[in-house]
């Protein structure tokens, strides 16, 4: 059966004609130029926020898998206390944050440990093990 059997040719020479018109509609021709224009407004670059990067060394949470150690995850939260992520932190890479001052929770002998940090423009903090297994318990 075919497409005229089945819906007649009206239907078909409409569907033709909106392929072929659909096309060509969405299509945007190029102008000869586009000068610019001193009295249009500007887009302009955006200067990023000031940023440093955090390293957290956390206690491992298990055995190797894959050659990599797994290591317990760290909370990031900003100095309200106010959750703001997380990081599996396997590998100990520098994660960039927004320069300011952050609370940190991981696990460390089964209870939740904090940490204050302070990112600072362009720089690196960073938190050894020994920090968290000396922090005081996340309430």
């Amino acid at each position: 059966m075919t497409l005229v059997d089945r819906f007649g040719s009206s239907y078909v020479r409409t569907l033709l004609f909106l392929g072929l018109l659909v096309p060509v509609a969405g299509c945007a021709l190029r102008p000869d130029s586009a000068p610019w224009k001193d009295d249009q407004t500007i887009i302009r670059a955006q200067v990023p926020p000031p940023q440093g990067s955090l390293v957290v060394e956390t206690e491992v949470a298990g055995s190797p898998q894959d050659g990599e150690t797994p290591h317990q995850r760290f909370y990031v939260y900003d100095q309200n206390g106010r959750y703001l992520t997380y990081f599996p932190n396997d590998t100990f890479l520098p994660i960039g944050l927004p320069v300011g001052r952050y609370v940190i929770v991981s696990r460390y002998s089964g209870r939740n440990k904090r940490v204050q940090v302070e990112i600072q423009d362009g720089c690196t903090t960073h938190v050894p093990l020994d920090a968290i297994k000396k922090a005081p318990a996340a309430e």
